[in-house]
């Protein structure tokens, strides 16, 4: 079994400048055969009242925690909601819930993408 390695990186948190270590998590690096992510959104599920999950994989993955922003490098696997992204660099930006996929510059990789429809919200 190969774990991913990460290294996470800190900043000093807003209005905290001069005041003994207050720091937030700014980003997570992950890197490994392949690392894994995992995120319970805020989103609930119409049909189960459950919250929705977002799921990654990737040789690299880079969180920006204050942006809400994902990046996947190589090999890189992207799942919301039932809908699939593949390709060598995905980024999934939770604020914006909107996913940008690309190839790598050379070779025969391809993006590939399934959507489901959106699931109407039922009323409580």
């Amino acid at each position: 079994t190969t774990y991913a390695s990460f290294v996470a990186e800190t900043k000093p948190k807003p209005g905290a400048e001069g005041k003994k270590k207050e720091r937030q998590l700014d980003k997570i690096i992950a890197e490994g055969k392949l690392a894994n992510y995992r995120q319970l959104l805020d989103s609930k599920d119409a049909t189960t009242g459950k919250n929705e999950e977002l799921r990654a994989r990737a040789e690299r993955i880079d969180y920006f925690s204050s942006e809400e922003r994902i990046v996947l490098q190589r090999s890189a696997y992207l799942w919301k909601e039932g809908s699939e992204f593949t390709g060598n660099v995905i980024e999934y930006s939770g604020r914006e819930e909107t996913v940008k996929a690309s190839k790598a510059q050379t070779g025969p990789e391809r993006v590939q993408a399934v959507i489901q429809p959106r699931r109407k919200e039922v009323a409580p």
